[in-house]
């Protein structure tokens, strides 16, 4: 009866509680007000041996009662819709792989993105390992490991992104 005297008929009311679900829907409330959010996504790619290079992201604590940064890798892939807004896509574990991780929201802090030589069969240097850096659809840089120092170890320390710079 409530909703006769209110709407008229009840598709008027059907009409108007749609029109206020799509309202919801469409405001932006992650990460901010009004904010677009551009994903990262950073992508690892070797040809040679060793057959299993894993790529590794730490991510800055989401607030200062964190007793320490995630550690996103392939024992822990992460999540995109909560901490720590980051996932491992897949985990290759092939001679001429690729492993690739996206950043859906960035947290103030340090990422600190690193490869390592899980399989250590072979020196790190022979896997013709490529970091590709994406913003949306720009890439940003691009880190080949025979430019890095050494290629030698378990670890190729490969880059930084400190408050939102690379």
């Amino acid at each position: 009866m409530l909703g006769k005297k209110m709407f008229g008929r009840k598709s008027d009311f059907i009409f108007i509680l749609l029109m206020i679900i799509l309202l919801f829907c469409s405001l932006s409330v992650f990460p901010g007000e009004g904010e677009a959010v551009e994903q990262w996504r950073v992508v690892l790619k070797w040809t040679g041996q060793p057959h299993d290079l894993d790529a590794h992201l730490l991510v800055p604590q989401a607030s200062p009662n964190d007793l320490a940064p995630f550690h996103l890798s392939w024992e822990q892939t992460g999540s995109i819709q909560a901490y720590p807004y980051a996932v491992l896509e897949n985990d290759s574990i092939q001679e001429g792989g690729s492993e690739t991780i996206v950043i859906g929201r960035l947290l103030a802090g340090t990422y600190k993105f690193a490869v390592q030589n899980f399989s250590m069969e072979k020196a790190l240097a022979g896997s013709q390992a490529v970091v590709e850096v994406f913003r949306g659809s720009e890439r940003l840089a691009v880190y080949q490991l025979e430019q890095a120092a050494g290629g030698k170890g378990r670890w190729w320390h490969v880059f930084k992104i400190q408050d939102g710079e690379l």
